[in-house]
């Protein structure tokens, strides 16, 4: 089974069977000609770059340590190893071998670093071309499972909700644990997942449905693609959120294996109610939940205590 490319200029009721085809049955699918403008993907890559290659003592500054003082829309740092994504699923491994930063309007985080001076424009302009990009995904979605378009827009406000933006670091690293990967096996938490990244010794992998992980390789000037819980829920589970992990690189590959990743994780409001949307004559799998409370039942156990 391999991950579909799907053309978004290709005629709309086309767009829609595929896109539904795709997440019925792997979750995962890259698009092209997606319309975000090249100068807005390339500097916000710049921008994360030139953030990681900064001394460890700036970083950490954006650590959340205490969450004193803590404001929306302010970068938050993730140390490298902070987060261990397989814990997610009751799997206790050692920390992720990677760092992030990431920001959005229902996360608290610390003031913009001085250096580098562009991070903070060319990550809000990317944050606002991955919100209206998600917008049209989602509708798309909604239309696959045979909905309006426009049925979820009052759960999804136009500052982004609980929709975050994370760059993320994979240094290449030799000293790897046992069960230590970049990230662990892992669902994400929300709609959907728009995710840009690079091709490395190291990558990533999806897991379909027969139990096989397969190798994920980017296309250039293209995005993938993943439904989240939320969506899954909403779906009744007809669309699949899928488990996917980013593995480290065997030891002759490790030289030149560093890796970089964006990650717009596009999610409803906090308070917003994830309920199925059931087709005639089904039942409903899942009982009334927020998002902020799916949500938190993963970030509890996913964090270790900074």
């Amino acid at each position: 089974m391999s991950v579909p490319v799907i053309d978004l200029t290709a005629n709309d009721a086309r767009v829609v069977e595929q896109v539904g085809a795709a997440c019925e049955r792997i979750g995962f699918f890259t698009i092209t000609n997606h319309d975000v403008p090249a100068e807005v993907i390339d500097g916000a890559w710049r921008a994360a770059r030139a953030f990681f290659d900064r001394p460890e003592a700036e970083k950490m500054a954006l650590a959340l340590g205490d969450r004193v003082g803590l404001m929306a829309n302010l970068p938050q740092y993730y140390p490298f190893q902070e987060e261990a994504l397989a814990a997610g699923l009751g799997v206790k491994t050692p920390g992720d071998l990677k760092e992030s930063i990431g920001f959005g309007p229902n996360d608290g985080g610390r003031p913009w670093p001085a250096q580098p001076a562009e991070l903070r424009p060319a990550m809000e302009r990317y944050f606002t071309a991955m919100l209206a990009l998600g917008d049209r995904l989602r509708r798309v979605l909604l239309e696959a499972l045979g909905r309006p378009g426009d049925m979820l827009d009052d759960l999804f406000p136009p500052n982004g909700g609980a929709s975050y933006l994370r760059a993320i670091n994979y240094p290449e690293q030799e000293d790897v644990l046992p069960l230590q990967m970049r990230a662990g096996a892992h669902t994400d938490y929300g709609c959907l997942t728009i995710l840009r990244s690079q091709d490395s010794a190291g990558g990533l992998q999806v897991k379909d449905r027969d139990g096989q992980w397969i190798d994920l390789q980017g296309l250039d000037d293209s995005f993938v693609i993943n439904i989240a819980d939320a969506m899954s829920v909403w779906s009744n589970d007809r669309f699949v959120s899928t488990l996917h992990r980013v593995v480290t690189p065997p030891d002759a590959l490790v030289a030149g294996s560093r890796r970089q990743s964006i990650a717009f994780f596009y999610n409803p409001a906090a308070d917003a109610l994830i309920e199925p949307i059931v087709a005639q004559g089904d039942q409903a799998r899942y009982d009334r939940i927020t998002y902020q409370e799916l949500q938190d039942r993963k970030v509890q156990v996913t964090h270790r205590t900074m």
